[in-house]
């Protein structure tokens, strides 16, 4: 993703349109952006929260209101 969104190599990929869109919505709503590749460790927590909301009934949402804080020593 983070080559896609600063190259145009992907323009003509099966998925350019969607790269495309992408880089017009960062574009159109963001003076500046960065894109970092970490570890999949450190999405742990990303994924749970991903995997909790997708868990939930179709019916329920669920919404985040307050900071996470979360430890090192996850």
């Amino acid at each position: 993703m983070k080559e896609a969104i600063h190259t145009d190599g992907y323009r003509l990929a099966p998925s350019g349109y969607v790269i495309t869109e992408i880089k017009q919505l960062i574009g159109a709503e963001f003076m500046s952006c960065s894109v970092s590749v970490y570890k999949h460790e450190c999405n742990r927590v990303a994924h749970a929260i991903a995997a909790f909301d997708c868990n939930l009934p179709s019916e329920c949402y669920n919404t985040w209101e307050e900071v996470l804080i979360i430890s090192r020593n996850l």
